[in-house]
């Protein structure tokens, strides 16, 4: 997650007790006055790690303070420490903290020594170090007294935030864009988040550092790569070894269930995006409502791609509120905020919806029934009838690295395409009349569809929902995926799972349409054993098979 930091300068100083008088925007010269920089190498455990390690740190301290809290900032995954005056972390000493900002292992091109294990026990002992430096200052090296300490980080460090929040050394948690369940991460409802996944495995990857197969990765990662590789589930161990690293974990209702192990201490502020496709706002929404500590969310626009609805303004609404978050429970400074979930919809209407809870009583869930001719309609009953769609997936280049023995390129990993059966279509579309007024979704939509394959046993069910315009031109709003296994030829199963959910407001005279596949390559690899092979899916609908979507509808 990226932040203007130029812009937020003068909103993050606005908000604490230090004024905006002392600084405006650029005022580089100024703001150094204010701040020391240095550079730290930590010492930590050694972990799986044959060698000792030191992890690379930027400490910022703000000068004139005889005490101040502290906040930790976590980079994102293949990413490294901020160094200079142009950051985040920058303006919050500036602010009045002392900020350490520093390399995970395994990353900032070896300047930090170990292997990167996904926020593992290696990771998780260095930040518990890390506090403890901070709180003990062995090396002599910090000028104020360290009063609390705080938590912020972005994705990878977004999942530390979350797994560090029932720490009793840390008063305020602020995980922004991290994930709750990593496997339904990368492996959402068990089929396999394939682009996004690729992306983080070849954005991390440092074959400069360390030595082969594995380079600045454990096999850990070459595991999940493999996995994805071949369209299929990591090994039962793979995955309780993801679990290990979230906090919760999806029950068979779908539902995502907080670890009471990890049930968060501090209070925390949990800064997720609707636009994101890697960890979206499903599992963030399920633990919110679990945690009874202190808590906020607020529901944006930054964050994993697809992205695409961002809106001005929102990086200073974030900056303003990640010092508020501080302020509040690190200096004890400002009144708790009572309207505790926020969230930005899209397109932006200028105010955000606010509620105390999520979800609130003016979302009510409203149906819509699958008909013949891919109309969508609110009346349950109709003639029975199918639609199918498929294709054969042709995987090309896509391979597995046969654990770290073969690294492919990511333009080979991305090689494969779908070639059409005959004249059956790729997808199949139901879309809704024209909204007669305007009409605000949040929140996830529930599919429920009957589905039969006679060709597979194994198939993915990709739903994408789209804001229809009165001239035909679509918008994509949010997708929701799942894996559907052992089949058989006469079977017909109802399906049931939600999507990634969004806050969107459809214009009147604008549709809402759905349309459903199930391949959809490269978001999401096939299942392997279809490879090569005609692959279908048959969609019932009418009275006997009740196929629809419940959609959340804010009463306005």
């Amino acid at each position: 997650m990226k932040f203007n930091s130029k812009a937020i300068f003068l909103l993050l100083l606005c908000g604490s007790f230090l004024g905006s008088s002392l600084l405006l925007p650029g005022s580089r010269s100024r703001a150094e006055i204010l701040v020391d920089i240095s550079t730290q190498f930590i010492d930590v455990p050694a972990g799986s790690s044959p060698e000792p390690v030191k992890l690379a740190a930027t400490l910022f301290q703000p000068r004139f303070f005889p005490s101040a809290p502290a906040v930790i900032y976590i980079h994102g995954w293949g990413g490294h420490r901020l160094t200079g005056t142009d950051n985040l972390a920058y303006y919050v000493a500036a602010a009045g903290y002392t900020v350490l900002s520093y390399t995970a292992r395994g990353f900032g091109h070896g300047e930090s020594g170990g292997r990167a294990t996904l926020a593992g026990p290696d990771e998780l002992s260095d930040l518990s170090h890390i506090i403890d430096w901070l709180l003990n200052d062995p090396d002599h090296v910090i000028g104020p007294h360290v009063t609390k300490i705080g938590i912020i980080g972005g994705s990878y460090g977004g999942g530390h935030g979350f797994q560090f929040s029932s720490d009793p050394r840390v008063s305020a948690v602020i995980p922004l864009v991290g994930w709750t369940d990593l496997e339904q991460s990368l492996f959402p409802n068990g089929a396999v988040n394939y682009r996004l996944g690729i992306g983080e495995f070849y954005s991390g990857l440092n074959r400069d550092v360390g030595s082969p197969p594995f380079f600045n990765y454990t096999p850990l990662e070459f595991q999940i790569l493999d996995a994805a590789a071949e369209g299929r589930l990591p090994s039962s161990s793979v995955r309780q070894v993801l679990h290990t690293r979230s906090i919760a974990q999806q029950d068979q209702s779908g539902r995502e269930i907080l670890d009471q192990s990890r049930q968060p201490r501090a209070p925390i502020f949990i800064i997720q995006s609707w636009d994101d496709y890697l960890f979206p706002s499903t599992q963030v929404l399920d633990v919110y409502s679990q945690i009874t500590a202190p808590k906020q969310i607020y529901l944006g626009r930054q964050g994993h791609p697809p992205e695409g609805h961002t809106f001005e303004g929102e990086d200073l609404y974030i900056a303003t509120q990640v010092l508020r978050w501080f302020d509040r429970y690190l200096r004890g400074v400002g009144a708790k905020d009572s309207r505790a979930v926020t969230s930005a919809p899209a397109p932006f209407s200028v105010v955000p919806y606010a509620a105390k809870q999520y979800p609130s009583s003016d979302i009510v869930p409203e149906a819509f029934f699958l008909k013949p001719g891919g109309a969508l309609a609110r009346k349950k009953k109709g003639p029975d009838e199918p639609g199918t769609a498929g294709g054969i997936f042709r995987p090309e280049r896509v391979r597995g690295s046969n654990l770290g023995s073969e690294i492919p390129s990511q333009s080979d990993m991305l090689s494969a395409h779908a070639d059409r059966i005959g004249v059956l279509p790729q997808k199949l579309a139901y879309t809704l009349p024209p909204w007669e007024t305007q009409t605000e979704m949040i929140g996830s939509s529930e599919f429920t569809l009957n589905i039969n394959s006679s060709t597979s046993t194994d198939i993915d069910l990709i739903v994408r929902t789209y804001d229809v315009a009165p001239d035909g031109v679509e918008t994509e709003v949010t997708i929701g995926v799942t894996r559907v296994t052992g089949l058989t030829p006469n079977e017909i199963r109802a399906v049931t799972f939600r999507d990634y959910g969004d806050d969107w407001v459809f214009g009147a005279g604008h549709s809402l349409r759905i349309k459903i596949s199930n391949i959809d390559f490269p978001s999401f690899r096939p299942p392997g054993a279809n490879d090569n092979v005609p692959s279908e899916v048959t969609i019932h609908t009418g009275t006997s098979f009740r196929s629809k979507i419940v959609v959340p509808i804010r009463q306005m």
